[in-house]
């Protein structure tokens, strides 16, 4: 029970430092890193739409071609 205590107590003496030691030494204010973690967030977001649309019609072609009993113009890709 003791040690079970004081690994408890050694994970939140440990967290507040950690959380003391990001806010001095963060290199950006908290506004400036959320609108930096959003713009990345947001061009990944757009990165897989990109490619998903991409994919998708990749898919449908290759559909439309089994479709059209046109098996010797499918191409399977990864």
């Amino acid at each position: 029970m003791r040690a079970t205590l004081s690994f408890i107590v050694g994970v939140m003496f440990g967290g507040m430092i950690g959380a003391v030691a990001g806010l001095v030494l963060a290199p950006y204010a908290g506004e400036e890193t959320r609108g930096r973690i959003r713009s990345n967030v947001d061009e990944i977001i757009n990165e897989g739409r990109t490619a998903a649309e991409a994919r998708r019609h990749e898919l449908e072609s290759q559909l439309e071609t089994l479709r059209n009993g046109r098996f010797d113009d499918l191409r399977v890709t990864d």
